[in-house]
């Protein structure tokens, strides 16, 4: 099939419209990034188990997918680290019909009284806003020169890794059974990565224990 040029999709009333929002939603995102202009394209990975029967049980109690807990972690972690007012995860939305899937941006905001349950209703309602708007490539209105982290849900894929770091400073692809950290070894030493793997960790159990503690806690 032959591409769609610039005037047919103009023409889509969805496109359009996504258009607006996408220039809109990311005409100012200053203070979610943290890098700019990545000095190269060497990644690494460091792989974490992911068998917690507690995550499972907290997950089919409030109605939430491994992926979307993850992204509500993964998002106070960098809030944390950055000492920012949200942060951006690039990722995909999957496809309904259409043979590939749509990148994304989930602009997750930090509410610190809000409790972690709340933080999740805060980020499905992000992802919901992004599935309304996957008409247009959202790279035509990001700023080049900024940087934001990933987020990817490998789950459905077998037995297959992915180094994807996809010019970001630091992905996590969520497998069936573990998550990978890839991160940009020129940003990232092996032994700050272990320090963020174990703090990642101890953020997931507390976040189980006790999902009603504010997030600023």
């Amino acid at each position: 099939e032959e591409a769609m040029d610039k005037k047919d999709l103009d023409n889509i009333p969805d496109y359009e419209k996504d258009s607006i929002f996408w220039k809109k939603h990311l005409s100012d995102i200053g203070q979610y990034v943290k890098f700019h202009l990545i000095p190269s394209n060497n990644y690494k990975s460091l792989k974490i188990p992911l068998e917690n029967e507690a995550l499972d049980n907290f997950s089919n109690q409030h109605d939430l997918s491994r992926f979307g807990f993850l992204t509500a972690i993964f998002s106070l972690y960098l809030i944390r680290v950055n000492r920012s007012e949200g942060c951006l995860l690039k990722t995909r939305i999957p496809s309904d019909g259409d043979d590939l899937d749509r990148n994304t941006i989930l602009k997750i905001e930090y509410l610190e009284n809000q409790s972690f349950i709340s933080h999740i209703d805060e980020v499905k309602a992000v992802w919901d806003i992004a599935v309304e708007h996957t008409k247009t490539d959202i790279e035509n209105y990001f700023d080049e020169e900024l940087s934001y982290y990933s987020i990817y849900d490998l789950s459905r894929l077998k037995d297959t890794d992915f180094l994807n770091g996809e010019n970001s400073a630091l992905a996590l692809n969520l497998y069936e059974d573990s998550f990978d950290l890839v991160y940009n070894e020129d940003l990232f030493s092996d032994i700050y990565m272990k320090h963020m793997a174990t703090n990642i960790e101890s953020l997931i159990d507390e976040a189980i224990s006790s999902p009603n503690q504010s997030i600023c806690e």
